[in-house]
C-alpha cells in the first residue's frame, strides 16, 4: 500500500481529523516507515497465514425471534420515531 497525501487527507476527513500540515508530514513519513516494515513479513518463506476463506466456512442460517421485552426497550432509548429506534447519523451526508 502506498501513502501520499490525498489518502492522508481522505483518511482524516473520515476520521473527522483536523491537522496541521507539519503534522501530516510526520504522519505521512511514519505510516511509510510502518508499511516498509510490515513489508518484510511478505518476503518471509514458509510462513504461513491465519486467515480462513469466508467462502468455504459453513454459515448458520438466520433465524428470526421475537423480542420479549421490544417495549421496555423502547421506552429506555433516547430517541424513537413511529414506533422504531432512532440513533444519530454516523456518516454526514454530503
Amino acid at each position: 500500500m502506498n501513502f501520499d497525501k490525498n489518502l492522508l487527507d481522505y483518511l482524516c476527513e473520515l476520521a473527522k481529523l483536523s491537522l496541521k500540515e507539519d503534522e501530516k508530514e510526520e504522519i505521512l513519513e511514519n505510516l511509510k516507515e510502518l508499511v516498509e516494515e510490515f513489508s518484510i513479513i511478505s518476503d518471509v518463506e514458509g510462513a504461513k497465514s491465519n486467515f480462513q476463506d469466508i467462502r468455504k466456512l459453513s454459515l448458520r442460517e438466520d433465524l428470526v425471534v421475537q423480542c420479549k421485552n421490544i417495549d421496555y426497550i423502547r421506552n429506555n432509548f433516547p430517541s424513537t420515531e413511529e414506533g422504531l429506534l432512532k440513533a444519530p447519523n454516523v456518516i454526514d451526508e454530503e
